[in-house]
């Protein structure tokens, strides 16, 4: 796994794929159609105005391109008996998952918060570093939302 610029700040999802299945992030492009550049939300600033790129477009281009699967696993999830009229039971994963993503070794992508900004990176399970367009660097320094995991 290699590090790599994101050719843009929407790109971040694209360009985390691009690195944990190590290939170009052109190749991203191609398989979904786009590169995540238009403007659909003209009221709203850089980066959030753009269309950038939905964790489904990546499942379907590892499942169909690839032969993999990826699963996620979240970091906290919410349980409610009969759908939006309760308040929800809020469960935090957070030490299960750390162990799973120590103990693995799947390679995939974080989704998460890096400082306050919504961000995805690659996951090496082998080395078990964050592949990220800055530099390489330990799990303790992301703040984990999902991890999605690759398997065949």
């Amino acid at each position: 796994m290699r590090c790599r610029e994101a050719p843009s700040r929407w790109c971040c999802l694209a360009n985390a794929f691009a690195m944990a299945l190590d290939i170009p992030i052109q190749e991203v492009f191609e398989s979904v159609g786009h590169d995540g550049s238009e403007i659909i939300w003209k009221n709203l600033p850089e980066p959030f105005n753009r269309r950038s790129f939905h964790i489904q477009e990546m499942i379907a281009m590892c499942r169909r391109k690839f032969n993999l699967y990826v699963t996620e696993y979240q970091a906290a999830y919410a349980l409610s008996p009969t759908g939006y009229d309760v308040d929800p039971y809020v469960t935090h994963n957070f030490e299960v998952m750390e162990r799973m993503i120590a103990r693995e070794s799947h390679n995939g992508v974080l989704t998460g918060l890096s400082g306050k900004m919504p961000h995805a990176v690659a996951w090496d399970g082998y080395e078990k570093m964050i592949y990220d367009a800055g530099g390489r660097y330990r799990i303790e320094h992301f703040s984990i939302q999902s991890f999605w995991c690759f398997s065949r």
